[in-house]
């Protein structure tokens, strides 16, 4: 509701992380594209050119990095009572869907090549899960199509 919205202000702008030493750093170099809550007080963010960041609301600061994915477009999803999530690439032949946890910050291999391969090579450009069905939902180009994957 834009009425709603009139008298708002701007309370905080993350854009610092920290590194293992505790120094401050960049958290995104380029365009942010994905950001999902991941908990009451943890969020992703997935742009161009940098690592997933795993950001603690409590600091307001990017705590984590993960790197190993490619995201694109509406990229991220997490996986709801649990410290995974989806991640999505269109820019890849293979390895279209990876799973991550974002407390380890690994991915979960033997997931991604699961998701993966039910794609059959095609760019997938975004996901959704449904939590109450256990089916994710991924949009492809190349044929240009929606896939439920279970």
């Amino acid at each position: 509701d834009l009425e709603a919205a009139k008298g708002a202000e701007l309370v905080n702008i993350l854009n610092k992380g920290v590194d293992d030493d505790g120094n401050s750093r960049p958290a995104h170099s380029n365009r942010i594209f994905s950001l999902k809550f991941v908990s009451p007080t943890t969020f992703i963010s997935a742009g161009w050119q940098s690592p997933i960041q795993v950001w603690d609301m409590r600091t307001s600061k990017a705590v984590r990095q993960i790197t190993g994915a490619f995201p694109a477009s509406d990229c991220l999803e997490p996986i709801p009572g649990s410290t995974r999530f989806f991640c999505c690439s269109a820019q890849k032949p293979s390895n279209q869907i990876q799973v991550f946890d974002y407390v380890q910050c690994r991915e979960i291999v033997e997931e991604s090549d699961k998701f993966s391969l039910a794609c059959d090579k095609s760019p997938v450009t975004a996901i959704s899960y449904r939590p109450e069905i256990e089916s994710l939902w991924a949009a492809s180009s190349k044929p240009d199509q929606i896939v439920q994957l279970c």
